[in-house]
């Protein structure tokens, strides 16, 4: 009897074996990299709605002045009515440097230590978060 047509050779099982390990290795390299991205992305968003729910508290309470501090993410729900994730979140939110001219809310990340983002509020126009490095200036 010979040997069927229909068979792999061991060798070009192992060949794809390794194809398929090299591509493996590059695509969980560079989803690490796309998941932060996307978390950061999440914490520029919020700081953005906070800041609007901070816009919407002073027009409902007809006052210049910002509503707050608060120092947690369940702070931040009650005082701007928001749903900010209390249980396992991604980023922890705080308001500070609150008085009638100024604002800043910063989104500090759980796991990776250093990585922060904070919103400065003291005109009318819609500012970017910014990294930060520590607390609010």
């Amino acid at each position: 009897m010979g040997l069927s047509k229909r068979s792999f050779t061991l060798l070009e099982l192992i060949v794809v074996i390794v194809i398929i390990g090299i591509l493996a290795t590059l695509g969980f390299t560079q989803y690490g990299g796309y998941k932060e991205k996307t978390l950061d992305r999440e914490a520029q968003s919020n700081l953005l709605l906070i800041l609007a729910g901070e816009r919407i508290a002073r027009l409902e309470s007809n006052t210049s002045s910002y509503a707050g501090p608060a120092n947690s993410n369940t702070d931040v729900n009650t005082l701007l009515r928001m749903l900010l994730p209390t249980t396992n979140p991604n980023w922890n939110y705080t308001i500070t440097g609150v008085s009638a001219t100024s604002f800043c809310a910063q989104a500090v990340r759980n796991v990776t230590a250093g990585r922060s983002f904070h919103i400065l509020a003291p005109t009318l126009a819609v500012p970017d978060p910014q990294p930060a490095s520590g607390s609010c200036p």
